[in-house]
């Protein structure tokens, strides 16, 4: 249970996140069309346009594969309790995850400054456009997890019940 602070006559808890439902009640729709166009406005300078999104990580994985397992010869492997997997499934399993990551740590740090101009409307709370920022990541983190499982299945690895655990973490 969080502890509750007064400010000004006001409850307010500790991590804000009840300030920022109510900010965000009644604003979905919004939300998620400014996400749309966050993820236009980041991929309209590139060439082959939003295919970008699903390329730089599919040829960032490529690459540290090729690194490892063809430069390095470590074809070893990774060691756990109940087997034993190939370091391309490690990688993949790790990476497809910290892409979404970084992307939202690295732009939401800066979504406030290159949307000055939603933090000038007095209308607009400033919580949203850290949220929309997410969102569009979001999207292409839900597409490269669709293709990661697709792999996972060809390579043999079937569907179990600790799948389930990624809809509770793409929430969180």
């Amino acid at each position: 249970m969080t502890e509750m602070i007064k400010i000004e006559g006001k409850k307010f808890d500790w991590f804000g996140l009840t300030q920022i439902l109510k900010e965000h009640k009644g604003k979905l729709r919004q939300i998620r069309m400014l996400s749309v166009n966050e993820l236009k406005k980041k991929y309209k300078g590139a060439a082959l346009g939003p295919l970008w999104a699903l390329i730089k990580p599919t040829f960032t994985l490529f690459i540290l594969w090729f690194a490892f397992e063809i430069g390095l010869k470590r074809n070893g492997g990774v060691h756990f309790i109940n087997g034993k997997y190939t370091q391309f499934v490690f990688m993949l399993t790790g990476y497809v995850p910290w892409f979404y990551i970084s992307e939202c740590i690295v732009g939401g740090s800066r979504s406030i400054r290159s949307n000055k101009q939603f933090v000038t409307k007095l209308s607009f709370p400033v919580s949203n456009i850290m949220t929309f920022t997410s969102l569009s990541g979001l999207y292409i983190h839900i597409l490269l997890c669709a293709i990661m499982y697709v792999v996972l299945l060809c390579l043999g690895f079937g569907p179990s019940i600790y799948n389930l655990q990624f809809i509770y973490y793409a929430l969180m």
